[in-house]
């Protein structure tokens, strides 16, 4: 949500430096999630939502200033639909990677697959 009230005045610049910028944070904050303190995990997920909600306002603006006015709701609600479904996928991997045993739970590392998936997105 705060990346995406601040997104204006940072995509000022373009778009295509904003997402590179904002790329770069993203791995940095992914990679403070996969510190396994409380601290860096939630500094880093605080980055990497910062870094998402700019990612939506550079999409939102794109396709503001591409399309013409009668598709803009199609493909603009288009893009909330795939977070949507990055987020559902995020929750699933996280459902799945999770032990069965909450005794498990000291032992498992299967979690950081969940907090690493981001960067999948951010390096292709």
């Amino acid at each position: 949500m705060i990346g995406s009230l601040f997104g204006g005045p940072l995509i000022m610049k373009g778009r295509r430096f904003a997402i590179y910028i904002f790329s770069i944070s993203l791995v940095i904050g992914t990679i403070l999630t996969l510190i396994q303190t409380f601290p860096t995990m939630c500094i880093g997920r605080f980055i990497s939502g910062f870094s998402g909600g700019i990612f939506q306002m550079c999409n939102i603006k794109a396709v503001q200033e591409t399309l013409p006015n009668r598709l803009v709701g199609v493909y603009g609600s288009s893009s909330g639909a795939f977070l949507a479904i990055g987020v559902f996928l995020a929750a699933f991997i996280g459902g799945v990677t999770l032990p069965a045993d909450k005794v498990d739970y000291m032992d498992d590392e299967m979690w950081r697959v969940t907090y690493a998936f981001p960067l999948l997105f951010v390096v292709w």
